[in-house]
Order: C-alpha cells, then sequence, then structure tokens
C-alpha cells in the first residue's frame, strides 16, 4: 500500500508508479462548506485519476461519498 496526499499531482505519480490498480477512497463524505469540499472530493479525485494515468496505472477502484445519492442527515 501506498499513501499520497491530496492535490500534490508530482507526489501521486511517484507513488502510483508499478501499480497495477488504484483504490480510491478519498474525500469529505459530511455536509460541510463548499470551499472545504472542492478540494477534497473534486480537486483531488481529479488530481488522483490524472496521476493514475499518467503513471500507467491501469485500473482502478473508486467508491464515492453519499453524496453522490443525496446526502440525508442521521
Amino acid at each position: 500500500m501506498r499513501i499520497a496526499g491530496g492535490t500534490e499531482l508530482v507526489t501521486m505519480i511517484e507513488a502510483y508508479r508499478g501499480m497495477d490498480c488504484l483504490v480510491f477512497l478519498a474525500g469529505i463524505p459530511t455536509e460541510v462548506e463548499a470551499d472545504a469540499i472542492l478540494p477534497a472530493n473534486v480537486i483531488g479525485a481529479y488530481t488522483a485519476f490524472e496521476a493514475m494515468r499518467i503513471a500507467g496505472v491501469g485500473h482502478v477502484i473508486f467508491a464515492s461519498s453519499n453524496h453522490a445519492a443525496e446526502y440525508r442527515p442521521a
């Protein structure tokens, strides 16, 4: 397992080199302001998938947060 943080494209590319599959589970799963969600959930996902493409990783397992199915507070 390798862990690379957030939105650092070069760090992620280096971490992903030689991998066969990326398991992407990052993001903020709760209701917070958009300025917090954008970097973690949107830009972070884009950066992870772009790093994966550049590093030549052939497969991805992606799990989305509850925001994909409309967040409902408990």
